[in-house]
């Protein structure tokens, strides 16, 4: 994702500068980026770190490193903000975790694994959620630890398999989910196992033509798609004749796993929290904003 959102000062052209301010403004004093409600959260944080790396600016270090040292092992964190502190350091440290206390913060993550060997949001569930297992994926992944136990993990992530042959966020559900989908194929991908074929067909058949994707079969309009802008600071939108190279990449899902040698680990390499779906699935399905 971050390779491709590389290529956005071309895009943006002199709208960047504005971008950049705005990303800017939302940097507070204590180092974290703010929410909706103006407070420094490390969910936000994330995108924030993310968005200045693909417009090719170094992020805040000294001030982002003192923020995310307040949380420490990420004691009283919830799921989804301990997986977002182990995001952020990645995008930080690039690498050298030296002072990042990454074993502690993978146990609390390891806290909520669930009895079926897959990751839940509340720790102690009897089963897991393709999201949940997403995100501690991308933790272990981003500190550049191993998964344990992965083999429970591929067993949680195929008893999701939907009725229709996609897959969703509960078992013996009769219908998949796009994002559900899509992350029970990055997540097979990432663990050795060959997702089966039929579901680059099941996805290519969710995209609608003018951009964007359905989240279900007969949903009525599609999960995102490309507005045109309406701020006249910014030059007018301009669809391009292949808009969209998600094709391309779930097109790959026919060629199995992804081999060992692309699967190293950090910010600017191929780990599952930087694939193009990472973006869409914490901001757009997987968290309900305040």
């Amino acid at each position: 994702m971050l390779q491709i959102a590389r290529l956005s000062p071309n895009l943006l052209g002199d709208s960047g500068d504005l971008v950049r301010q705005f990303l800017m403004s939302q940097l507070l004093p204590d180092g974290g980026f703010a929410d909706r409600g103006g407070h420094s959260d490390l969910y936000y944080t994330v995108f924030g770190l993310e968005s200045l790396v693909a417009l090719r600016d170094d992020p805040p270090q000294s001030a982002t490193t003192a923020y995310l040292e307040r949380f420490a092992d990420g004691d009283g964190l919830d799921f989804v903000h301990l997986a977002c502190l182990a995001r952020c350091w990645a995008n930080l440290c690039r690498g050298d975790f030296r002072r990042v206390p990454r074993e502690a913060v993978l146990r609390r993550i390891e806290g909520f694994r669930s009895l079926d060997g897959g990751y839940a949001q509340t720790p102690g569930a009897a089963a897991g959620t393709l999201y949940a297992a997403f995100l501690a994926l991308g933790a272990y992944e981003d500190f550049q630890i191993p998964l344990p136990e992965p083999g429970r993990l591929l067993g949680a992530i195929q008893s999701l398999r939907a009725l229709d042959g996609a897959y969703s966020n509960q078992s013996s559900a009769s219908r998949g989910l796009t994002t559900s989908t899509a992350a029970a194929v990055l997540l097979l991908r990432h663990l050795g196992d060959a997702p089966d074929s039929i579901l680059a067909d099941w996805l290519l058949a969710r995209a609608h033509r003018q951009g964007g994707f359905f989240a279900l079969p007969d949903a009525p309009s599609p999960i995102y798609s490309p507005p045109r802008p309406r701020c006249t600071r910014f030059p007018p939108y301009k669809r391009q004749s292949n808009p969209c190279a998600s094709p391309v990449w779930i097109s790959s899902i026919r060629c199995g796993p992804i081999a060992e040698d692309s699967t190293a680990v950090g910010p600017t390499t191929q780990s599952i929290a930087s694939t193009p779906t990472m973006l869409c699935s914490r901001s757009v399905t997987f968290r309900s904003d305040p």
